[in-house]
């Protein structure tokens, strides 16, 4: 199913480079732009320094799949919370530091539009994701 996740990544990337999309809560934050699709990352324009990995993606997938509620978005610039999906980023992938560069908005917004199986909480006052392999709300 990993392999299969980052197929559907890639290709709604694809299908989309170029126009504006929304953020899951989009009176939170202005659209983005998917600029580049490569093998193993997607480029936004939001993020000019950074790539969002296949590593990251799946990494992310994995982590909201194994738990068995809602997972906060928590994409905060500064002291993140590790069990957030930009804590699970940052200690994964920016060697831990909880003050690194915000990613989690764009990763959690590709991962919900490419329909992998992660669902937005569209009603919580935070921004959370869960599996839609989970029954309860």
């Amino acid at each position: 199913m990993v392999g299969d996740v980052w197929e559907r990544i890639r290709d709604y990337s694809k299908l989309n480079q170029g126009k504006q999309l929304p953020l899951l809560n989009v009176e939170k934050g202005t659209p983005f732009v998917i600029e580049k699709v490569a093998d193993t990352y997607v480029k936004v324009d939001k993020l000019p320094l950074v790539n969002l990995s296949k590593d990251m993606f799946e990494a992310v997938n994995d982590y909201i799949k194994a738990q068995k509620s809602w997972v906060l978005i928590g994409a905060s610039r500064v002291k993140t919370r590790p069990n957030t999906v930009e804590g699970v980023i940052k200690s994964t992938f920016f060697k831990g530091s909880m003050s690194a560069t915000s990613t989690a908005t764009w990763v959690a917004a590709i991962l919900v539009y490419s329909d992998v199986g992660i669902k937005f909480n569209h009603k919580s006052k935070g921004q959370a994701l869960r599996s839609n392999d989970l029954t309860s709300t």
